[in-house]
């Protein structure tokens, strides 16, 4: 956790370790609270070994605690290294090694402090090679390469519980900025060729990789990622400008290959060559900028600025290929390849006055909040087989491509419980400007050529659901899970699923009651909820439900006069392109015949949801209302679907 407060002097002017917060010889009763340090005094008998540093990680307690009493050995401490400042240039910036040892980069820009954490930057890979031959000659290939990536970080800048200036001698400017870039940049890829050569050739080729990058997300569950610029509990007096800047700026780019090559020749040729990719990728973070409470004096400035801004981007490529060939006077070749991809920001913008008695002497003040999410994923998948045989040629190859992509973000920008008296205009303005841009490609293609027969079977599938604003239904009540065989199935119960590419969606039955699993075998046989199609809108809802997307420049409980206009704004541009495709081609020839079956489906699911509202509720307890020369609300939705889905045999 980085925090800033308001400094009065130089950061550094040399080298230095920071022990802790507090020593546990002090007299004075300590809140304890996340992220407390405490250095063990030499005297200290209830636990703890001396000099040593240690962390709360416990549950707050409501009352203040006697350090002197604590036993820092139990599981409430943490034994933490000393945090460390050292210099890079003398005033002008540092390198801070925080205790879990993460390093942070503090640069001094005019009177202002900024922090900064590296990037990431991961590159994973794997490759094979297996060659066999001989009478029977066998290769076996795999690889495999996988990279998992987390960011977790809080930056905050603030003033709390302070009086800054004063009636007699007030400040000029205040500037109170917090600015987080954090980035992932992530490649794998993982590469497999075997080759099987003899009386019998046989050639088997695996490769698989997987990429998960987290910002603000842990693997199971969000995380804590917070970017915040405040006062708390804190009089102004200025005679300038008030302003607080929360901004934060999330990417990750993300690169995920697997590749597979097979070939088997021989009297008998065979060559099997798979393929499969897994990229998931989160980012969640909450940006606000907001004053809470004004301290005993209020707050008066020239003019009042508070803007909290999030841009959110993932760029993902995701792509598994697979090629496999059999020659000889029989030639099998299968190749099979799978693309998976999951994409989800979660964003929460703020930008708010609360509880405050706030005036400007010659300027505006203004509310912002502004949210920019965009998610660029690409996903592929693509086989090709080709057997070749004196007697007989087989190909068979299978290409498959899935893609979710989810953004839920609330832009939120309020006065509430407060009273404004300004110079110039009041602006409360929310806008958020969201985008879903996905590809998602699936071909296959065969070919089988004997002297004799030939068989060639293809199979390409591509699917994609991109959604703004939703959320799958919560699945932990739902009336089974897609594990389960039950004996019957009623309208209106609920499938969890708990496997494969629609892995925590929940979907409602809307048939009629089923008692028989396979109506082509004799007696009742159980359902398998694992091989129902739950595409079929007929027989499966698919539950949501609506909690992003919300978008409010409001007024509520709260007086506000102003010298020029009011205006409240609220404005949601919210756009998905999906291009989906599937191919399947198959090509078979023999002297006596041949035969070829392809099959190619591509599907699409898109759902977009906003709120966006501008809105005054309440005026206040006093008598002074909401007045100003002119006083305008304005909410504006925009929503663009392009979808081009082709199927192609």
């Amino acid at each position: 956790e980085i925090s800033l407060g308001l400094v009065g002097s130089e950061m550094c002017i040399r080298d230095r370790t920071s022990k802790a917060m507090h020593r546990s010889n002090e007299t004075d009763s300590v809140q304890l609270g996340e992220g407390v340090t405490v250095e063990v005094a030499s005297n200290h008998t209830a636990g703890g070994t001396k000099s040593k540093v240690y962390r709360f990680i416990g549950d707050k307690p409501k009352d203040k605690t006697s350090l002197s009493s604590e036993d820092y050995t139990s599981s409430n401490w943490l034994l933490v290294e000393p945090m460390r400042l050292v210099i890079l240039e003398a005033g002008q910036s540092w390198t801070l090694l925080a205790p879990d040892g993460r390093a942070y980069v503090l640069e001094k820009s005019s009177n202002k402090y900024v922090v900064r954490r590296d990037t990431i930057n991961a590159v994973a890979s794997a490759a094979s090679v297996a060659v066999g031959g001989g009478q029977v000659g066998v290769a076996v290939a795999g690889s495999g390469a996988k990279t998992e990536n987390v960011v977790l970080s809080q930056v905050k800048a603030y003033a709390q519980a302070s009086e800054i200036g004063s009636a007699q001698k007030p400040i000029g400017d205040l500037d109170i900025d917090a600015k987080s870039e954090s980035s992932i940049n992530s490649t794998v890829w993982a590469a497999s060729l075997a080759i099987g050569a003899g009386q019998v050739g046989v050639g088997v080729s695996i490769g698989i990789a997987e990429a998960a990058n987290y910002i603000g997300w842990k693997p199971d569950a969000a995380g804590v990622s917070e970017v915040l610029a405040y006062m708390k509990d804190t009089g102004v007096r200025a005679t300038g400008a008030v302003t607080q800047d929360a901004i934060a700026d999330q990417t990750i780019k993300s690169v995920v290959t697997a590749g597979s090559a097979a070939a088997g020749a021989g009297m008998v040729g065979v060559a099997v060559a798979g393929a499969g990719v897994g990229a998931t990728n989160r980012i969640g973070v909450d940006v606000k900028a907001y004053i809470e409470d004004d301290g005993k004096s209020g707050i008066q400035a020239g003019s009042v600025s508070l803007l909290a801004r999030d841009v959110s981007t993932i760029d993902a490529l995701a792509q598994a290929a697979s090629i496999a060939a059999g020659i000889g006077g029989v030639g099998v070749a299968i190749a099979i390849s799978q693309s998976l991809a999951d994409n989800t920001i979660t964003s929460q913008v703020q930008a708010s006055i609360t509880n405050a008695i706030l005036t400007t002497t010659s300027g505006n003040v203004g509310v912002v909040a502004d949210e920019s999410a965009e998610i660029e994923a690409t996903t592929q998948a693509a086989s090709l087989a080709v057997g070749l045989g004196g007697a007989a040629g087989v190909a068979v190859t299978g290409a498959g491509a899935r893609a979710n992509n989810t953004i839920l973000t609330n832009t939120n920008a309020f006065v509430a419980g407060s009273t404004l008296e300004s110079a110039g205009d009041v602006v409360i303005e929310s806008n958020n400007d969201s985008l879903i841009h996905a590809t998602i490609i699936a071909a296959a293609v065969s070919v089988a050529v004997s002297g004799i027969a030939g068989v060639g079977a293809s199979i390409g599938a591509a699917e994609a659901s991109n959604i703004i604003g939703f959320s799958d239904s919560d699945s932990s009540n739902a009336s089974h899970d897609s594990s389960e065989q039950i004996t019957q199935l009623k309208k209106g119960e609920t499938v969890a699923i708990t496997s494969g590419s629609l892995e925590g969606q929940l979907y409602e039955y809307l048939g009629s009651t089923v008692t028989d699993g396979d109506s082509e075998t004799s007696g009742n046989q159980k359902i398998d909820l694992s091989k129902q199609d739950y595409s079929d809108e007929a027989l499966w809802l698919r539950r949501f439900d609506r909690p992003g997307a919300d978008v409010q420049a409001y007024i509520h409980n709260s007086s506000v006069t102003s010298g020029g206009n009011i205006k409240l704004a609220a404005e949601s541009d919210l756009s998905i392109v999906a291009t989906v495709f599937a191919g399947a081609v198959a090509v078979a020839g023999g002297a006596a015949g041949g035969f070829a079956a392809t099959g190619a489906g591509a599907s699409s699911f898109n759902k977009i949801a906003a709120d966006v509202r501008a809105f005054i509720d309440g005026d206040g307890s006093g008598n002074k209302g909401i007045s100003g020369k002119s006083i305008s609300l304005s909410a504006v939705s925009y929503t663009h679907l392009t979808l081009p889905t082709t199927p192609y045999v």
